[in-house]
């Protein structure tokens, strides 16, 4: 009795950390793609995650503007300058894009590398890179919000418990 107590215990955290993590978006990707992926065409499956890495120095006025087609969601969005050791002016860094694929079919993902205030110029780079997404499994997301779902099989009601047995005093 005693390791069926200590058994339902640890399969319960191990639940919970993995519901925790994938709410907090703490599940990485798997796959990553740089510059040299420009204009290149990647598969993944409804749920999977990449993340796309491109050089930035913003010091300059230059950043990437990214924008994604809808069956794409951003999780996360962050610029990381070079550790060069001592903070350099004018270093540059990369920016990192987290995107999670919530739409089957060809997606987009596009970038351009331009000063923001300078509206009737040419961008300075562009970056496109076209996502092939076909259905997927395990740990999903809505197409409408971006939010983690469990697998139906998994999720459960109050509502198929007998009254008796919700009843707290």
């Amino acid at each position: 009795m005693r390791y069926s107590s200590v058994f339902l215990v640890v399969m319960s955290l191990c639940f919970a950390a993995v519901v925790a993590a994938t709410a907090s978006g703490a599940l990485l990707p798997d796959k990553t793609y740089g510059a040299d992926a420009d204009g290149t065409t990647v598969s993944l499956k409804k749920g999977e995650a990449l993340r796309v890495s491109l050089p930035e120095n913003p010091s300059t006025g230059y950043s990437w503007d990214l924008s994604l087609s809808d069956g794409l969601y951003l999780v996360s969005d962050r610029y990381v300058a070079d550790d060069t050791g001592i903070r350099r002016v004018g270093a540059g860094g990369i920016h990192t894009w987290d995107i999670r694929a919530t739409g089957i079919g060809t997606q987009q993902i596009n970038a351009v590398y331009r000063r923001p205030w300078e509206a009737n110029v040419a961008p300075e780079k562009t970056f496109t890179l076209n996502v092939r997404v076909t259905g997927g499994g395990g740990l999903r997301s809505s197409d409408n919000d971006g939010r983690w779902r469990l697998p139906q099989m998994f999720r459960f009601s109050l509502d198929k418990f007998p009254p008796a047995m919700l009843m707290v005093n």
